[in-house]
């Protein structure tokens, strides 16, 4: 009997058992569905997440240049994650109580936390009409700010850098930036126009053999595309004609 309940013990426990890694992608699943519930719906992800792509490739047949991508270049997309992820958690911080001490790690931890989500939720409300212009190039220019968002006093290699928000002018971009640096909890970056900085990708020459490709690929018709085009035209008139395939292929023997 005890060798049954044993059985039965391990079973359960190597049921609920889950490594690292399923938990990791367990919780990315239900944070990826938390933020659908933010998203705006107007606004297509996948238009966002193509149109650095899109762009890029453009520019490169405007400038008859290959434009290298880089870690460092700041995508569309990103900001948008960025922003739909920031609401998800300040979405928790409102189950939070405020400390009844006004002092030490904890109340420092929820003073900035509250600051900073008071101030996306601000940028939340106004930038879908911005991330539609944007898809849409309405607007020559578009503006964001670069954010260390749980800064601890020091910058070390794994301090984490997000940029926050899309502006459709510089104006606005600093003033939702200035909010943060007077809160004075948070270390922000200068307000940065997006086609600015793809402008600063690195770019080369193309080979002649990448041009000869490009052509290639632009020609529309060759010469035989056109006669491969006629010989199925006539052999349609033939059949139309209520000819025999041996008929036809007598004839074309003949004509050889």
């Amino acid at each position: 009997m005890k060798y049954l309940i044993f059985f039965i013990l391990t079973f359960i426990i190597s049921c609920d058992y889950k490594s690292d890694e399923e938990i990791e992608t367990e919780r990315h699943r239900q944070l990826v569905k938390d933020m659908n519930r933010f998203a705006y719906k107007e606004v297509d992800k996948n238009n966002l997440i193509s149109f650095e792509f899109d762009y890029r490739d453009k520019q490169q047949k405007i400038e008859n240049k290959n434009i290298i991508p880089s870690s460092e270049f700041v995508s569309v997309y990103s900001i948008y994650y960025n922003l739909l992820e920031e609401m998800v958690f300040c979405e928790s911080f409102k189950k939070e109580s405020e400390p009844k001490i006004k002092s030490g790690t904890w109340y420092q931890f929820y003073e900035g936390m509250r600051i900073k989500c008071l101030i996306i939720n601000d940028i939340y409300q106004n930038n879908k009409d911005v991330f539609l212009d944007f898809l849409n190039l309405k607007k020559g220019k578009y503006y964001f700010f670069s954010l260390i968002w749980d800064y601890s006093g020091e910058i070390t290699e794994g301090t984490e850098i997000k940029p926050v928000g899309l502006f459709s002018s510089k104006i606005s971009c600093k003033k939702h930036s200035d909010k943060f640096l007077r809160s004075g909890k948070y270390l922000v970056g200068r307000c940065k126009e997006y086609f600015e900085e793809f402008s600063k990708l690195e770019r080369y020459e193309k080979t002649n053999q990448e041009i000869l490709n490009e052509k290639k690929k632009n020609v529309s018709k060759t010469e035989d595309d056109l006669n491969l085009k006629a010989s199925k035209q006539e052999l349609n008139n033939r059949v139309k004609n209520k000819k025999s395939v041996m008929e036809i292929l007598n004839e074309i023997e003949v004509e050889k």
